[in-house]
C-alpha cells in the first residue's frame, strides 16, 4: 500500500437539534503502511448500556448490534468506528460486539452469533477492564446454520438421555452418533467452538474508507447514547 496521507472524514454527531450537532472527524493518521482498507457497514442496535458505577466513577459502555453482510475487515472497521465515536462522549471503556443477522428465528448460543468484538480504552489509566487500548476478537470461521442445528439437536438428545437415567459418556456417544447420521457428519465430529478468536490487531491496522452514507446508523446510536448514564437502550429507532 502507498504511504497514506492524513485523511479526515466529516462525521456528524447526532444531538437533539441541528444547532447542537458537533462536528467530529474520523482520521487515518498513524496507521500502518500495510493497513487493511475496509468499509463501514450499516448496523442495527440490539441493546446498549452505559454506566459510571465503577471504581473511581469510571465509565463503560457496552454496545451490541447486528450487521447483514460484509467480511471480517468490514465488521472490524465498523466496530472500531462505533467504539471511537462512543468514546468521544467521554466514555472510558467501550465494548462493541457485532452479531450476524442471518439466523432469523433459529435459536442458538450467543457465541455462535458473534462476528467481531472490539474493546477500546482511550486512556489505560482510566481502564479497569482492558489491558490494551485496543482488544479485537474476530470470527475467522463462522459456524454454519447446519452446525447450529446439529448442535441444538445434540443438546436436546443428550439432555433427554441423561434424564432417562443414562450416564454422561454413553449419552454423549449416543447423541453424537444420532446427530452424525441425521446431518451427514463425520463419526468423530465435535461441537463447534464459538466464532470469535482473539487477535493482536489494533486501530493502526485498518484504513477507514470515506463512505459517509454508511455512517447514519452509527450517528443514530450515538444520538441515543448521548447524555445517558446508568441507562439501558433496547432500541434506537
Amino acid at each position: 500500500m502507498r504511504a497514506i496521507r492524513f485523511f479526515l472524514l466529516p462525521f456528524l454527531l447526532v444531538a437533539c437539534t441541528a444547532s447542537e450537532k458537533e462536528q467530529n472527524v474520523i482520521n487515518n493518521e498513524g496507521i500502518s503502511p500495510a493497513a487493511k482498507s475496509a468499509n463501514v457497514l450499516p448496523i442495527k442496535l440490539t441493546h446498549g448500556f452505559v454506566t459510571n458505577m465503577l471504581q473511581g466513577q469510571k465509565t463503560k459502555a457496552t454496545i451490541v448490534a447486528t450487521v447483514d453482510a460484509g467480511n471480517k475487515d468490514d465488521w472490524t472497521t465498523t466496530a472500531i468506528v462505533l467504539a471511537e465515536q462512543v468514546a468521544k462522549l467521554g466514555i472510558d471503556m467501550v465494548e462493541v460486539t457485532l452479531d450476524r443477522n442471518d439466523l432469523g428465528e433459529l435459536a442458538t448460543e450467543n457465541r455462535y452469533k458473534h462476528y467481531v468484538r472490539v474493546s477500546y480504552a482511550p486512556d489505560l489509566n482510566r481502564s479497569t477492564a482492558f489491558e490494551r487500548n485496543w482488544e479485537i476478537a474476530v470470527a475467522e470461521d463462522v459456524v454454519s446454520k447446519k452446525m447450529i442445528l446439529a448442535t441444538n439437536q445434540y443438546h436436546d438428545l443428550y439432555g433427554k438421555y441423561v434424564q432417562a437415567g443414562m450416564n454422561g459418556d454413553k449419552a454423549d456417544k449416543k447423541a453424537g452418533a444420532a446427530v452424525a447420521k441425521d446431518f451427514d457428519l463425520a463419526p468423530d465430529w465435535r461441537l463447534p467452538l464459538g466464532n470469535l478468536a482473539d487477535t493482536k490487531l489494533s486501530r493502526a491496522d485498518f484504513f477507514i474508507k470515506s463512505e459517509p452514507q454508511n455512517f447514519s446508523a452509527i450517528e443514530k446510536i450515538i444520538g441515543c447514547l448521548k447524555n445517558k448514564m446508568n441507562f439501558t437502550i433496547k432500541s434506537c429507532e
